[in-house]
C-alpha cells in the first residue's frame, strides 16, 4: 500500500491558495484600468458629479477630466454643482446622443467667465467653453431645471434639432445665454446679462414663458423663419428686445427699454397683444404684410409702430413716441389711438378709419391716396387730417393747428380728392383747406379761427358757422 508524503499534501493543499491570490491580482488589475460602473439612482437614472468627472468618468463612453460625455441615450441627472472655473476654454457636459433628458436637478454648472455693466455696457471675458453643448448627434435632447453660468461660449449651445429646454437659467456667459437650432422648444427659462444674444434660436422653434435682461445684443433672436414667442418679456438688452424672422408670431410680450427695437418682425409676420415701452428705437417694428393687433407702444425713441406695404394695424395704441404713433404704407389701419406723439399721430396710405389722433406734435392724420372714414381727430399742432388724392368721409377734427402754423393749415387739408360728411370745428386755423384741387360735400364747419373753406370746389349741402352753405 502505497503512502504520500507530508510534503506532497502541503503542495495540494496551497496550490488553491494561490489561484485565488492570482485571480484576486489580476481583478485588482483590470480595476485600475478600467473606468468606475455607472452611478446609478434608484430610479435608474444615471448620475453625474464633480467627483466622478474628474476622476474617474461618470458612465461608460466617458473619462476622467471634463467635458462629461454622453454618447448613449437615456436619462441623466447632476447630484451637485459642476465647477469649471479653472478651464476657461472647456464645454461642461456634452451630448452625443439622440434622445437623452439632462436634468440639471436644481445644480449649476458654473465657468471661468465673468461680466461687469449690463445690456449696451455689459462686457465679458471669453474662452469658448459651453456650459451643455448639444452636438449635432443629439436630436431631440432634453435639458431642464438648472443654471448655466459664467462659461466663455455658450450657457447651452450647439447643433442639435428639435431640442426642448425647460426651467433653466443662464446668466454672465461669454456668448449667448441659451442657442438652439430648428424645431426647438425653449420654456419657462432665463437669460441674463449674457455677452450676446439672452436667447438666440432658429426657424421653427417656440419660446414661451421666457425673459431675458440686460444681454449685450438682442434679448430673444429667432433668426429661420416660423418662430412663436409668446408670454415672455425682454427688458434693458442692448439691442433689439425681439428680433424675430419673417413669418413669425409674437403674442403677449413685453418689451421694455431695450436699445434699439422693441419688437421687429420679419414679413408676414403677426403681433398680438404686445407692448414695447421705452426702447431706443421703434416699438413695434414689421416687414411686408404684417399684422399688427391689440398692442400698444408707448414712449420709444423712434415711430410707435412701423409696417411694412400690406400691413393691417387694428386696435392698437401708439403714444408719446419721438417719431410717428403709428406709421404705415399702403395698409389698413383700424380702430387705433395715436396721441401725443412727437410727429404724426397716424400715417398711411390706404384704409384709415375709426382711428383716434390727438394733442400730437404735427398732423392728427398724413395721408395719400386712401379713405379716411369715420376718423376723430383734435389738438394737433398741424393739421387735423392732411392728405393727397383720397376720399375723406365722415370723420370729425377739432381743435387743432394748435401749434399755430400759418401756412395752408386746417382741420382738414386735401390736395385732390373729396372731403364728405365731415365735421371741422373750433381749429386755430381754417376749416378745410384744398391745395390745388379738392371738392367738398355735406361737411359742417363751424367756429374756426381761419377761413372756413378755402380753395375747394363746393359741390353743395356744406354749412358754415350756422349757414345752410359756406361762402
Amino acid at each position: 500500500m502505497m503512502t504520500r508524503g507530508i510534503g506532497s499534501d502541503e503542495r495540494e493543499m496551497e496550490a488553491p491558495v494561490r489561484r485565488t491570490q492570482l485571480a484576486l491580482s489580476l481583478a485588482a488589475a483590470i480595476a485600475v484600468l478600467l473606468p468606475a460602473p455607472a452611478m446609478l439612482a434608484a430610479d435608474g437614472v444615471l448620475e453625474i458629479n464633480q467627483t466622478c468627472a474628474v476622476q474617474t468618468g461618470c458612465f461608460v463612453g466617458d473619462t476622467a477630466g471634463f467635458p462629461v460625455n454622453i454618447t448613449q441615450g437615456g436619462s441623466y441627472r447632476l447630484t451637485g454643482n459642476l465647477d469649471l472655473s479653472a478651464l476657461p476654454a472647456t464645454h461642461g457636459i456634452t451630448l452625443n446622443a439622440r434622445h437623452v433628458t439632462l436634468d440639471l436637478a436644481g445644480f449649476e454648472i458654473v465657468g471661468a467667465s465673468s461680466c461687469t455693466g449690463s445690456g449696451s455696457t455689459l462686457a465679458c471675458t471669453g474662452g469658448g467653453g459651453e456650459g451643455i453643448s448639444l452636438q449635432a448627434a443629439a436630436l431631440g435632447a432634453t435639458v431642464r431645471n438648472g443654471t448655466v453660468r459664467n462659461m466663455g461660449g455658450n450657457g447651452v449651445g450647439g447643433f442639435a434639432e428639435m431640442v426642448r429646454i425647460e426651467r433653466i437659467t443662464a446668466m454672465h456667459n461669454g456668448a449667448d445665454g441659451i442657442s438652439g437650432q430648428v424645431e426647438s422648444i425653449i420654456r419657462d427659462s432665463r437669460s441674463r446679462e449674457n455677452q450676446n444674444d439672452g436667447f438666440d434660436l432658429d426657424a421653427g422653434t417656440v419660446v414661451e414663458n421666457c425673459t431675458a435682461f440686460g444681454n449685450g445684443s438682442d434679448g430673444i433672436e429667432l433668426d429661420g423663419q416660423g418662430g412663436v414667442i409668446r408670454g415672455s418679456t425682454t427688458r434693458g438688452n442692448g439691442g433689439r428686445g425681439v428680433n424675430a424672422a419673417g413669418r413669425a408670431v409674437v403674442s403677449n410680450v413685453v418689451s421694455r427699454d431695450n436699445g434699439a427695437e422693441g419688437i421687429l418682425l420679419g414679413n408676414d409676420s403677426i403681433a398680438h397683444g404686445v407692448v414695447a415701452t421705452g426702447n431706443t428705437g421703434v416699438g413695434i417694428s414689421a416687414g411686408l404684410s404684417a399684422v399688427v393687433l391689440g398692442s400698444t407702444s408707448a414712449g420709444n425713441g423712434a415711430e410707435g409702430i412701423l409696417a411694412g406695404v400690406g400691413s393691417a394695424i387694428h386696435e392698437s395704441t401708439g403714444r408719446a413716441n419721438t417719431l410717428s404713433g403709428i406709421n404705415a404704407a399702403r395698409s389698413s389701419l383700424v380702430g387705433n389711438a395715436a396721441s401725443n406723439n412727437g410727429g404724426v399721430g397716424i400715417q398711411n396710405d390706404g384704409v384709415i378709419a375709426y382711428n383716434a389722433a390727438f394733442d400730437n406734435g404735427i398732423d392728427g392724420i398724413a395721408a395719400g391716396q386712401s379713405a379716411i372714414i369715420g376718423n376723430a381727430v383734435g389738438s394737433n399742432a398741424d393739421d387735423g387730417i392732411s392728405t393727397n388724392d383720397s376720399t375723406i368721409v365722415n370723420n370729425v377734427a377739432i381743435g387743432n393747428n394748435t401749434g399755430g402754423n400759418t401756412n395752408n393749415t386746417a382741420g382738414i387739408e386735401t390736395d385732390g380728392g373729396l372731403v364728405q360728411g365731415n365735421a371741422s370745428t373750433a381749429n386755430f386755423a381754417d376749416g378745410i383747406v384744398c391745395v390745388g384741387s379738392g371738392s367738398i360735400r355735406e361737411n359742417q364747419l363751424d367756429s374756426n379761427t381761419g377761413t372756413t373753406v378755402s380753395g375747394c370746389l363746393d359741390l353743395g349741402d356744406n354749412a358754415c358757422n350756422g349757414a345752410a352753405s359756406c361762402p
